[in-house]
């Protein structure tokens, strides 16, 4: 990262945002959708979020290939935030051994896919994205305490309650 310039980080978000964030901008609806995007200014981070009609288009078909279109965009990041998925982080960490961007992963869905795919191909590349990702954020020690006894880094395991006072 070149340090004259601002760090950036790249939300990708699992459901679409471009009205909900037109509505917030003209102070309709809370914030707490964005999970801080709003906020990284502030903190001297560069943050957008990209929504292509491609990946909506893949949502329907698999929730898990939303993100896969943007594979050669998330290069120009220092920080993708992501909320699902896990094949994006296969790609650029397993597959094509990209060191950077980091990933930074909000928990809303990794328990259910670790319990859904207990073996076989799913099961291979959820582990290595996991095993990949930089930082999990979960948001109950439930999740954390999941993660942690399957072996997952436990330093890359962050806790950080849900609710507007956290």
């Amino acid at each position: 990262m070149d340090h004259t310039t601002k760090p950036s980080v790249l939300y990708l978000y699992a459901g679409t945002r471009k009205s909900f964030y037109e509505q917030y901008k003209k102070g309709l609806v809370p914030d707490t959708q964005l999970l801080g995007l709003n906020y990284m200014n502030e903190f001297g981070i560069s943050a957008r979020f990209l929504e292509w009609p491609i990946s909506n288009w893949l949502r329907r078909v698999n929730f898990n290939l939303v993100h896969v279109p943007y594979i050669f965009a998330i290069r120009r990041y220092d920080v993708v935030f992501i909320c699902a998925g896990l094949p994006l982080v296969f790609l650029a960490r397993w597959l094509l051994c990209w060191k950077r961007p980091k990933f930074v992963m909000y928990n809303t869905s990794l328990v259910n896919a670790l319990k859904r795919n207990e073996r076989g191909l799913l099961h291979f590349i959820i582990t290595r994205a996991i095993r990949n990702i930089d930082a999990i954020v979960c948001t109950s020690l439930a999740q954390k305490d999941f993660l942690r006894k399957r072996g997952f880094k436990e330093e890359n395991i962050l806790y950080h309650p849900i609710g507007i006072d956290a």
